[in-house]
């Protein structure tokens, strides 16, 4: 008898140490793929606000993040300074994919806490700040909209444009685009329509003479074909139904 207890009591303590086993393991499972910020927000994007400023009626900031996790910051020190403080580099995601930590030159400058088209300056240890100025560490998401913004070319028709000046703007006054395609500037006008649908029409062109007028050609020809376009992030694409994008730009702020 005493021998069938001792037989049944190690068989529970396998039953309890295997259910214990599976619950980690599912625990961890949940762990991994439970949404948060990283994964389940669209984080990438131009935030802006006033932080506080010991010394300075605020800091004016705007942050640009990247799907790449690299990151552009322009701080300006409100009657201090003439021009803003430009500091680029990467970021990193904490293991619960919440909050980022900017690293420019080798070192870590800055970590916020990711929301729903916010970002939360975190303090010392990335611990939340409290107090009477808590509320105003918060940067908050710029709602790109295709008109009154500069958008700088980067692909075209699926090739990557490296150091080009071209680039395109959509002004609600009188409906105007222009631009550059290279060398040469361009000006038509353009219609918006519903659901994202695009019209330009009248594009005319200077004829200065460039090293590579394929391209502008190309450029000028692709955005002829557009009928609508798509924005994501700071990511403007320009289609024609629903074929590949006719050409990819990328919203420019360092030129107002």
């Amino acid at each position: 008898m005493q021998k069938l207890n001792t037989i049944i009591f190690l068989l529970l303590i396998v039953i309890v140490a295997g259910c214990k086993s599976t619950q980690q393991t599912r625990e961890k499972e949940t762990l991994t793929t439970t949404d948060n910020s990283k994964t389940s927000l669209d984080w990438d994007g131009v935030y802006v606000g006033t932080l506080p400023c010991a010394d300075c009626p605020g800091i004016a900031t705007e942050m640009e993040l990247n799907k790449d996790q690299t990151f552009s910051l322009r701080e300006t020190y409100m009657e201090r300074d003439v021009a803003p403080r430009v500091s680029e580099g990467t970021f990193s995601w904490n293991k619960q994919g919440s909050t980022i930590t900017l690293n420019s030159n080798g070192k870590e400058i800055a970590s916020y806490l990711v929301g729903e088209n916010t970002l939360i300056r975190l303090g010392m240890k990335g611990k939340r700040i409290t107090g009477a100025l808590a509320d105003h560490y918060n940067l908050e998401k710029k709602q790109i909209k295709i008109t009154g913004t500069r958008w700088k070319l980067t692909e075209l028709r699926g090739q990557k444009v490296n150091h080009s000046s071209a680039f395109i703007v959509f002004s609600t006054e009188n409906n105007r685009v222009y631009g550059n395609s290279g060398c040469n500037n361009f000006s038509g006008s353009f219609e918006l329509k519903k659901g994202n649908q695009i019209g330009l029409s009248q594009l005319a062109s200077t004829r200065m003479a460039c090293p590579d007028m394929d391209s502008e050609q190309a450029f000028l020809s692709a955005m002829g074909m557009v009928d609508n376009y798509s924005i994501s992030g700071g990511t403007l694409l320009m289609n024609k139904a629903r074929m590949a994008p006719l050409a990819r730009f990328e919203a420019d702020f360092s030129e107002k």
